[in-house]
């Protein structure tokens, strides 16, 4: 367990420093946030995304709305860093005890 919480930490630091030092490019228009539009723009620019496991959707748009919806903690319709981390951080914990759970039965 401690291995694994190492693991974890050391993931969502270098997630940290990788959207701390990007976010103002991403932020187009300079708001301090990121528009639903922004993010698809960042997505797409970025190359192929694949969205978590946990976001379900028929299409890439009904994805991109629901990984909106859980990033957008306030439901503002804005993204500011500090709900990217959070909300990144809670997909990383969501993987991570995916792989313990799947592990657990090997």
């Amino acid at each position: 367990m401690e291995g694994e919480l190492d693991l974890k930490a050391v993931i969502k630091d270098a997630m940290k420093e990788l959207i701390t030092a990007n976010f103002s490019k991403m932020d187009v228009n300079g708001d301090g946030s990121l528009d639903k539009g922004e993010l698809l723009q960042s997505m797409t620019e970025n190359g192929d995304f694949d969205f978590p496991p946990s976001i379900k959707g028929d299409s890439r748009e009904a994805k991109l709305d629901a990984f909106f919806a859980k990033l957008d903690a306030n439901h503002d319709g804005k993204i500011t860093l500090e709900e990217m981390i959070n909300g990144l951080n809670a997909f990383i914990d969501e993987a991570f005890d995916e792989a313990m759970a799947a592990m657990a039965h090997v």
